[in-house]
């Protein structure tokens, strides 16, 4: 059996077997190994996770950021009125705050920073409840005179999306991977980039493309989102051992962000809510 396992030939067979099986089964068997990004979960026993790491490379502007709340998004959070719970609409999909993902603060942010700086165009990566809300707010600008258009790049968006809903321009079905760079040079001062993709970092992942090639790429003065940033913290509990969600994307944004005079920090949630939640309630 030790001579027959040794072949070339029978690991090759082997091997291909098992990546098939793997295949068919839409899951990865990998080692557990310093060298694979999949982390041993046995490692975490006894980390503190809401332990605040340094990020002593990023200028977080926190007095910037409060005085931008309280004089240029406060007028508009008030009107920023969506139901807690889902309602009927006709069968039509609609927002609502109580939505497990993109919820109080988090969505009434983004409305009025829609509100405030009303962006002529809005490219929007990833779909879902943070379209509706874009949307809600460009149709609010819109009404007050200052139309603005929003595109939504989604592979595999959910059926309200291919309807339609009021205010969404565009919607393009594919990786963002296959958008070329050109298409966001499209964005100018005061239009927006909202990212909410898979937030994996790996070979060709959309992160990759989104944080090495289109950030560059940028028009200066073009605001940039990306959702679920738990900086200055790592990422929940959950999202790690239960969900198993080993995200990389607020680390290479802190990378991105550090030292960069490029790039300045308008708004960072997680870190306001630890450093000023007062100012915030």
């Amino acid at each position: 059996m030790n001579r027959i396992m040794r072949s070339p030939s029978v690991r090759t067979t082997l091997s291909s077997l098992f990546h098939a099986l793997q295949s068919g089964l839409h899951v990865s068997v990998t080692p557990s190994h310093f060298y694979f990004p999949v982390p041993d979960l046995d490692s975490f026993r006894g980390k503190d996770w809401k332990e605040r790491r340094p990020c002593s490379g990023i200028d977080f502007r926190f007095d910037e950021q409060i005085q931008r709340l309280q004089h240029d998004l406060a007028p508009y959070l008030a009107e920023c009125k969506f139901p807690e719970s889902s309602i009927s609409n006709n069968g039509h999909r609609s927002f609502h705050f109580n939505n497990g993902f993109f919820e109080h603060v988090d969505a009434e942010i983004a409305y009025a920073f829609v509100r405030r700086n009303k962006p002529h165009r809005i490219i929007e990566i990833g779909s879902g409840n943070t379209t509706m809300v874009l949307a809600a707010a460009l149709r609010a600008n819109r009404k007050d005179g200052f139309p603005g258009e929003l595109i939504s790049i989604e592979p595999h968006p959910a059926p309200y999306l291919k309807h339609g809903i009021d205010g969404l321009t565009q919607l393009i079905e594919k990786p963002v991977q296959q958008v070329p760079l050109e298409f966001f040079h499209q964005l100018e001062a005061g239009d927006i980039l909202f990212i909410d993709s898979t937030h994996v970092v790996s070979v060709d992942s959309d992160v990759l493309y989104e944080c090495l090639r289109i950030l560059p790429e940028l028009a200066e003065g073009v605001l940039v989102h990306l959702h679920d940033i738990f900086t200055p913290f790592d990422y929940p509990q959950k999202f790690v051992m239960t969900n198993l969600c080993f995200w990389g994307e607020q680390y290479m944004l802190e990378a991105f962000l550090s030292f960069n005079r490029a790039f300045r920090v308008m708004w960072s949630a997680s870190a306001l809510q630890h450093e000023h939640w007062n100012e915030l309630e």
